[in-house]
């Protein structure tokens, strides 16, 4: 979850979640960073279904403000997917879909994928599915990536991951998407899972892509207009030796009875238009991003350390300062799960009261 918050992602598609249920900590920690998450258990009816794992889940903001959709589909059996669907800016949903296949290939799974995005269609245009389907599309002569392309082809949608997805290469985790709703030029494999994974290091590279501006920004953070100045920019000896000349001369008039509150506000204008000439107050809109409860000022601080170790690790690729980054990474990580639980205590405490 650090990097979902230090990234500022928004929503994010899961495969293998491996959860039965949806009261655990896995999830208990999703929600303690301010995100909701959606999710479909493997279902009794699909062929690994005596199988451990599986599992696909849709994981969002709060403020994205998701809404489960149950399409009408008469079989799923070969695959696992869940859909759901928010507001765009211009009024129209998008319909998104989290897939998940594995296991021998059945011939019955392009019919239902078929049967699948066909019943999107019925109400959306807007659509993006992503997910692992376990077929190589990067086989040009593969007849099985040839019918899956096909598929989605007729329905006008385009597959935009290339490349490999699997530690053992291979194009088999997809983005899918209607109306150019992703930005192409911005997918990318993060196949440097050892930073991103504390205990464990997967398979899959997971894939991090952006969804046009136009289509979330009216619904994943509330904007607001900040005023601010680029002290950054003064030149401090201009700035030094004007300020000096202005105050050393700076005194009230002879006759005026002025109170100190008086004296301290001539001070104060004078200062402040040396200020406003060196650098003038600027005025920009931000996206106002909700942050979980628990966060303040001591976790933020070393979260600051941990992605500037970060950036060291990866431009200069030196043991120590990966062994540095590590180190802070845990701390941060230690410490993020002391202030969650400090605030369910907190929580419980109140509720109690």
């Amino acid at each position: 979850m650090s990097y979902v918050v230090d990234n500022s992602i928004s929503i994010f598609f899961i495969t293998e979640t491996w959860l039965t249920d949806l009261n655990n900590s896995t999830t208990a920690t999703i929600k303690s960073y301010g995100f909701k998450i959606i999710h479909k258990f493997r279902s009794a009816n699909n062929h690994h279904s005596k199988e451990t794992g599986g599992g696909v889940a849709i994981v969002y903001k709060h403020s994205l403000n998701l809404t489960q959709v149950h399409l009408k589909q008469a079989n799923m059996n070969t695959f696992e997917a869940v859909s759901a669907k928010f507001k765009a800016e211009d009024g129209d949903n998008v319909l998104c879909g989290c897939i998940y296949r594995t296991g021998p290939l059945a011939k019955s799974f392009f019919d239902e994928l078929d049967e699948y995005i066909g019943s999107m269609f019925l109400k959306y245009t807007k659509i993006l599915i992503c997910g692992d389907i376990n077929i190589h599309l990067d086989d040009s002569k593969s007849s099985s990536s040839a019918s899956f392309i096909q598929i989605i082809s007729s329905y006008g949608l385009h597959q935009l991951v290339t490349g490999p997805t699997h530690i053992h290469g291979h194009t088999i985790d997809v983005i899918i998407t209607s109306h150019k709703l992703v930005t192409e030029n911005n997918i990318k494999a993060l196949n440097d899972v050892g930073s991103l994974f504390d205990n464990f290091i997967p398979d899959h590279y997971p894939l991090k892509f952006t969804i046009k501006d136009e289509l979330v920004s009216a619904t994943t953070d509330t904007p607001k207009t900040i005023n601010f100045r680029n002290i950054k920019k003064i030149d401090n000896d201009q700035f030094h030796d004007e300020l000096y000349n202005s105050l050393s001369t700076l005194s009230p008039p002879s006759n005026a009875n002025l109170s100190f509150s008086d004296t301290i506000a001539i001070y104060n204008t004078q200062c402040t238009g040396i200020l406003d000439n060196h650098a003038p107050v600027l005025v920009k809109r931000i996206k106002d991003r909700s942050s979980a409860p628990w966060f303040d000022g001591e976790y933020k601080t070393l979260r600051t350390k941990r992605r500037k170790a970060e950036a060291k690790w990866k431009k200069s690729n030196l043991p120590t300062d990966k062994t540095e980054y590590h180190s802070l990474r845990n701390m941060c990580n230690s410490l993020a799960l002391e202030k969650r639980k400090k605030y369910r205590l907190r929580l419980c405490v109140d509720t109690t009261a």
